[in-house]
């Protein structure tokens, strides 16, 4: 139980690291005589949203999984890579359409978890220090948290969406995604695998739900 009230503080999400290359964070563009801005929010059906917008802005086939690549040779300047709601906010607020799209706060953070820690290409592998479970992954929390990747996968969707849903115009739980499909004319899609979800014990989902608990607090939450 130690476990519980050393994270009870919830995931500071202040610092800006220097490395972007990564980061996903605005996606903003111009449709139908409207300034659009999505926030990328990981594990809320991001992939899609970017298939979406890339079928509004290019007839991109639907199939096609998009990434910032693409959108740095098809729309320059759609994709803007920066980490934290703060850092892109003002620019946000420019936008006519702004969409958030969030997901429970504990769902959110075992997806992340399993989609970075257990990825196909074995990228995280190395960051392991003991057994390979999310045991081990709340224990040594602070740790697996030092690499960009796990950051962004399960960070709580404060970090990406900021603290005060009044300020979008449209927000969606992130399994309701097509709707955003649905505004932009496109053809709705699932390009990604659903991740694993494992049956957790109390205690577990307490930890987490302390380290998310800035999501409860600002009602990115059922």
């Amino acid at each position: 139980m130690w476990v519980l009230a050393h994270y009870a503080v919830g995931i500071p999400h202040k610092t800006v690291f220097a490395d972007i290359s990564i980061y996903m964070a605005l996606i903003k563009f111009e449709y139908n005589n409207q300034l659009w801005g999505i926030v990328r929010n990981q594990k809320c059906a991001s992939t899609s949203v970017l298939s979406y917008v890339a079928q509004a802005l290019w007839d991109a086939d639907p199939e096609e999984i998009q990434a910032h690549n693409t959108f740095k040779v098809r729309a320059p300047g759609v994709y803007i890579k920066k980490e934290y709601f703060e850092e892109y906010c003002d620019e946000l607020a420019e936008c006519d359409i702004r969409i958030a799209l969030w997901r429970d706060p504990v769902d959110k953070f075992v997806s992340g978890f399993y989609h970075t820690m257990f990825a196909p290409t074995k990228a995280q592998d190395s960051l392991w220090r003991g057994e390979r479970n999310i045991v081990e992954f709340l224990h040594n929390f602070n740790h697996y948290m030092t690499s960009a990747t796990v950051r962004e996968h399960c960070e709580t969707n404060t970090a990406r969406l900021g603290s005060d849903k009044n300020f979008y115009t449209h927000v969606f739980e992130y399994t309701k995604s097509s709707a955003i499909a649905d505004m932009l004319g496109a053809k709705t899609v699932n390009h990604r695998a659903t991740d694993p979800k494992p049956t957790l014990t109390s205690v577990q989902t307490q930890l987490i739900k302390g380290l998310m608990r800035e999501d409860y607090n600002n009602g990115w939450c059922k």
